[in-house]
């Protein structure tokens, strides 16, 4: 274990980064966790622990809590109180922090129940999808403007859904959409139009279901590319739902035939 003193440290400036930076995390390969429950949980689920950050006043606390982390990781590094509490994204630093390989990018799924999330803004609704969906098997694909999965916000809004869901991202969502079709997924755009349907009149169980972001909701022209509509039923005074409550209504319904109690 190596202790480090100094803020000027360069193992910890590129750390600093790497939570700030998603082009530096897809240059780099690595990804930061912050935490004990998030770093050991991206243990469990078979990620490279690369190194490891703790705090002096983690190691006194947690003790032999640490020992498997310790054991796992490449490096490990022993910091002041003081330095941690500048290195991650929480204004609360548990003190630790690990920096795993960033898995390989997934396919595209072209059968099974599938949401596709296009052009989502905030990382705690994409965080909030994949949590939701990874408690229900449910695949998510992600077009590639959306909040980075890896982003610190996303990774604690998630609760290890991104460490252990299916999901990937996509350039093109006309293209996947077209991939789905002729692989014979019916294609459901969640929107209120004259076709739209009750989720509970549809198979969703291979379906995919495109979801649009927080503002605009779905481009027409995705909305045009769908065989119909899927819309949750409200009370009239309603709007509309948060993108992430209506995602996990839809996820359920695509497995509620099947879940164990």
């Amino acid at each position: 274990m190596e202790l480090i003193t100094s803020k000027d440290n360069r193992r910890l400036k590129t750390l600093r980064r790497l939570f700030a930076d998603k082009a530096l995390r897809r240059e780099s390969g690595h990804f930061p966790t912050e935490g004990l429950r998030l770093t050991e949980e991206a243990l469990r689920l078979g990620h490279s622990l690369q190194e490891l950050y703790l705090s002096q006043g983690a190691q006194t606390r947690l003790g032999s809590r640490l020992d498997e982390l310790v054991s796992a990781a490449r490096q490990t590094f022993l910091l002041p109180d003081r330095l941690m509490g500048n290195l991650g994204d929480t204004r609360t630093p548990q003190g630790v922090i690990g920096v795993f390989v960033l898995p390989e990018q997934r396919k595209p799924p072209l059968s099974g129940g599938t949401l596709m999330l296009c052009h989502l803004q905030e990382p705690g609704n994409v965080g909030a999808v994949l949590r939701t969906a990874a408690a229900f098997g449910v695949q998510v694909v992600l077009t590639g403007d959306c909040p980075d999965p890896f982003s610190p916000k996303v990774l604690r809004a998630s609760m290890g859904g991104v460490l252990g869901g299916r999901w990937c991202t996509i350039d093109t969502p006309e293209h996947h959409i077209a991939a789905r079709k002729a692989a014979g997924t019916p294609v459901y755009a969640a929107a209120l139009n004259a076709d739209s349907r009750p989720p509970r009149e549809l198979d969703l169980s291979n379906a995919l279901i495109l979801l649009g972001n927080e503002g605009a909701g779905l481009p027409q022209s995705l909305i045009e590319l769908a065989d119909g509509g899927v819309a949750i039923p409200m009370l009239p005074a309603a709007e509309s739902l948060n993108v992430a409550v209506a995602a996990s209504i839809l996820a359920y319904e695509m497995v509620r035939g099947g879940l164990p109690l």
